[in-house]
């Protein structure tokens, strides 16, 4: 998908990015739980294969952001916060100023 199209989708995921981010965080989620039970059926401890899911897995966060970057659009993300008062990552969504 390229040219106006793409953009569009990209805009539009700027103001679904709260839905989007819950749905990732879900997928993350599943995919770390799923990982844990395969550790699990090897004979780690349920901790153990936590963390080895984790490890394997990579970083969590890294990966979050790598996905925020690559729906968001160039530029235009960064500048959202200002124009719609809000933060990501921050409890209380609207700015008091």
């Amino acid at each position: 998908m390229t040219g106006p199209r793409a953009f569009m989708v990209r805009l539009g995921s700027l103001v679904r990015a709260r839905r989007l981010d819950a749905r990732l965080d879900e997928e993350i989620q599943a995919h770390l739980e799923l990982a844990a039970a395969d550790h699990i059926a090897r004979g780690l401890t349920p901790e153990a294969a936590r963390r080895a899911a984790l490890r394997d897995f990579g970083g969590v966060v890294r990966t979050k952001e790598a996905w925020r970057e690559a729906r968001g659009v160039p530029g235009l993300d960064a500048a959202w916060p200002g124009v719609t008062g809000r933060r990501r990552g921050s409890p209380l969504w609207p700015c008091s100023r």
